[in-house]
Parts: structure tokens; C-alpha cells; sequence
């Protein structure tokens, strides 16, 4: 397990768009400009059509770029998809990490070890509504905070069917890591200094601004937290995040 992370931009190399309203999530779109990049003999210059192509992309690329990336290094398609967390996203910002999952979840625990006893586990939740696909962390009030730099293990219990079609439940354990103190303390201050910048946007505009700091920094679990918890989101906003969530675990 990674104990540290450095804050470091993403560099992406195919240009990837959400869909519009009403059309298809996660088309791929190869531009003349890719292609060049892809087979010039100068790799100087293929860096920088890439380097102008990530310039140029709106926020909600950005968050599609770095979507697609996670699904392929670490999603957890099937009868039970976690998001967030999840295998390829580790380190989070947030002491109150949002656990984001498409199927049927009966009860999450998160634990400082991975054998769940009594006296390890921060928290524990089981009561759950029709559909409910995400929750925040000790959003009941009911747990311990989480603690910069502890590992803690998450582990959901799902229901699926069994062969004879009778409903399961099923296990799933992934671990993730609230970052190291130092780092944390650059990242907050980081924030508070945006933040400042524009200090009367809306709750929606500073949720975009936060996912793209969150992007360019490779924290998911925090693009995650950003997208996925605003109070009341506009139709717009809802359509968006909910292809999002769908695609990721298509």
C-alpha cells in the first residue's frame, strides 16, 4: 500500500466527452490532432498537441477523462459496482470520504484493519432506503473521525442472487487511506486560497472548481465527494453525475 502521495497534474492523451442530454455516456472522440500525436516521429511535438489538447477541454471532460482512467484500472463492475472507494483510488483528502456504489448495499463498516473487530471498526451502517447509492462517512454522527494518515478498511455487504435466483448477501472489502498531515495541510490551504478567490459562487460553481483542483491533483475519491454532494443539484447537475455513475459501472 502507498503511505504517501505526491501532488502531482494529470496528463491525459485521448480527449474523452461526457454526453450531452438525452445522448449516449462515454463516447471516444480520436481528433486529427490525436492522431497526430499518436504516430508523429517527434515526440516533442506530439506532447505538445496533447499538452494543448488537455488545455483546451472543459471541466466536465476533465472529470470524464479521469472517470474512464478509474474504470479501467480498478472498477468493480457486476451486480454490485463500488466507485468510491475503489481499487484504483486510495488516498483521500476528505476526513468524511463519500462512499458512492451502483446495486443493492445492506451494510458498510469501516475498519483500522481488515479482520473487523469489535474495537476496530470507526464506523458502522446498516439502515439503508430503496435505491440508496451513496452515504457519507459517519453521516449519522455515530462513528469516530477519521484520522490523517490511518489506512482504514471498507467493507460492504450487498445482496445478489444466488443460481436458484434467491437473493444473497455478499462481501466485499477495499482499503483507502486519509492522507499523510503535511500533505493534507497543503491541500487545505490550497483550497481556502480558491476558495477566496471567489468567495460568493454558487454551491454548484464551487463543487466544479473543488472536482477540478481535486482532477488535477489525482485525488478521486475527493472528485468524487465534490460531484456527488451537492445539497440540491439542479436537473442539469443531476443528469450529468448520474451518467457519470452509470457509465462507471456499465
Amino acid at each position: 500500500m502507498f503511505k504517501s502521495i505526491g501532488i502531482t497534474c494529470l496528463v491525459t492523451i485521448t480527449s474523452w466527452s461526457l454526453a450531452s442530454a438525452g445522448s449516449a455516456m462515454g463516447m471516444i472522440n480520436f481528433t486529427a490532432a490525436t492522431v497526430l500525436a499518436e504516430t508523429n516521429p517527434h515526440p516533442t511535438l506530439g506532447k505538445d498537441v496533447r499538452a494543448n489538447q488537455q488545455k483546451n477541454k472543459s471541466v466536465w471532460e476533465k472529470i470524464g477523462d479521469l472517470f474512464r482512467r478509474k474504470k479501467e484500472e480498478g472498477s468493480t463492475q457486476g451486480e454490485f459496482c463500488s466507485i468510491s472507494p475503489n481499487l484504483a483510488a486510495y488516498i483521500t483528502w476528505s476526513k468524511q470520504p463519500l462512499f458512492l456504489w451502483q446495486g443493492t448495499v445492506k451494510k458498510i463498516e469501516v475498519s483500522v484493519d481488515d479482520e473487523f473487530s469489535s474495537e476496530s471498526i470507526s464506523w458502522s451502517y446498516d439502515q439503508f432506503q430503496h435505491n440508496q447509492q451513496s452515504i457519507l462517512y459517519n453521516e449519522d454522527k455515530t462513528g469516530k473521525e477519521l484520522q490523517l494518515g490511518q489506512e482504514y478498511y471498507y467493507r460492504v455487504t450487498y445482496q445478489t442472487r444466488g443460481n436458484d435466483g434467491q437473493p444473497i448477501e455478499k462481501q466485499k472489502i477495499i482499503p483507502f487511506m486519509v492522507m499523510l498531515d503535511e500533505e493534507w495541510q497543503a491541500i487545505a490551504k490550497e483550497l481556502t486560497n480558491l476558495d477566496n478567490l471567489n468567495p460568493n459562487i454558487s454551491e454548484e460553481e464551487q463543487a466544479l472548481k473543488h472536482t477540478l483542483f481535486f482532477e488535477e491533483n489525482n485525488l478521486f475519491l475527493d472528485v468524487v465527494r465534490e460531484l456527488f454532494s451537492v445539497s440540491v443539484p439542479s436537473p442539469e447537475w443531476r443528469q450529468k453525475t448520474e451518467e457519470i455513475r452509470i457509465y462507471f459501472c456499465d
